[in-house]
C-alpha cells in the first residue's frame, strides 16, 4: 500500500507538528466512483467546517490556480445528478443530490464485476483502489472483517497515539500489529459532505474502499473523534458501508497483483 493518501504531498510515519504539515498528508478527495480528483482543506491553522464558494477563493481549502499561474480557478458545484457522461465532461465540478452524484445507477464503477481494476479508477497504471480487506490488519483483531451499516462502531484498532489523536490532527496506525514497528498516518482531512460543505476537520479520517453497498453507498476506513457526523459525541473506528457516494473522501492505493 502506498505510504500517504493519493495526491498527497507527504507521507508521515508519525504525527507532524504544524497544521500546515498535517495538510500536507491530505491528498486528494474523489467521490465514490469518479476518477477526477477535488481539493482537500489546507490551512496553518485549525478549521473545522468550511463553506465552499461559488464565485470565489475559499478560506482554508486547497487553492487551484488557471494556467498562467497567477489567477485563481474557482470550482463548480451541482446539487444535481448527471450522468458519467457529464461528469467526465465536467471534470472539475462536484455533483450532489440526496446521497448519489451518479443517475446511471452502477455499484461496479470502481470495482468491475470480475473484481478487476476499471477504467474510472484513479490510481496510475500498477496499483488501483485498496480495498476493504486490506484495512483489516489495522484493527487489533485478527476476526474483525467490517462493520456493514453500523456507522459508530468502535471497533480497537493497532493505533499508536490513541490517546492524543485529536491534538495529533490524525492517527498513528500501525500496518499490522504493535509488534510490527510499520507505521503509517492517517490525517484527519474531513471531506466534502455536500456540494458546498467540507466539514469535520480534524475529526474524521475516511479512506474510501473500491467496493460498494448498492448505487448509494459504499465502504469506507473510519476513524472519527468527537465531530461524528451522525451522532455528535460519539466516536466510531470501523469498516462500514453508511457513507454515501456523493462524499468526497480522500483515498490509497495498493499494488495491482493478479
Amino acid at each position: 500500500m502506498m505510504d500517504r493518501n493519493l495526491g498527497a504531498k507527504a507521507g508521515y510515519t508519525d504525527f507532524p507538528e504544524s497544521y500546515l504539515e498535517k495538510s500536507k498528508a491530505n491528498g486528494f478527495h474523489y467521490q465514490c466512483g469518479r476518477k477526477d480528483p477535488f481539493p482537500s482543506s489546507y490551512s496553518e491553522t485549525l478549521m473545522i467546517n468550511i463553506t465552499i464558494n461559488a464565485d470565489k477563493p475559499t478560506l482554508g481549502m486547497l487553492n487551484l490556480y488557471q494556467p498562467d499561474g497567477l489567477s485563481y480557478f474557482i470550482m463548480q458545484a451541482s446539487s444535481n445528478t448527471v450522468s458519467l457522461r457529464t461528469a467526465y465532461q465536467h471534470p472539475t465540478t462536484s455533483y450532489s443530490s440526496g446521497a448519489s452524484w451518479c443517475s446511471d445507477n452502477s455499484d461496479l464503477f470502481w470495482n468491475g464485476s470480475d473484481n478487476k481494476k476499471t477504467v474510472h479508477d484513479p490510481c496510475p497504471a500498477g496499483w488501483r483502489i485498496a480495498s476493504k480487506v486490506n484495512y483489516q490488519p489495522f484493527f487489533t483483531s485478527t476476526s474483525y472483517t467490517e462493520s456493514g451499516e453500523t456507522g459508530n462502531a468502535n471497533i480497537p484498532m493497532n493505533m499508536k497515539n490513541k490517546e492524543t489523536v485529536v491534538k495529533d490532527g490524525g492517527a498513528v496506525i500501525y500496518f499490522e500489529n504493535t509488534s510490527s514497528g510499520r507505521t503509517t498516518y492517517l490525517r484527519m482531512t474531513g471531506y466534502q459532505e455536500f456540494y458546498n460543505k467540507f466539514n469535520y476537520i480534524g475529526g474524521t479520517s475516511n479512506l474510501w474502499c473500491r467496493e460498494s453497498r448498492g448505487t448509494e453507498n459504499a465502504y469506507s476506513l473510519a476513524i472519527i473523534e468527537d465531530y461524528f457526523p451522525y451522532e455528535v459525541g460519539k466516536n466510531g473506528h470501523n469498516i462500514s458501508s453508511i457513507w454515501a457516494r456523493r462524499d468526497a473522501h480522500p483515498l490509497r492505493c495498493i499494488q495491482d497483483r493478479e
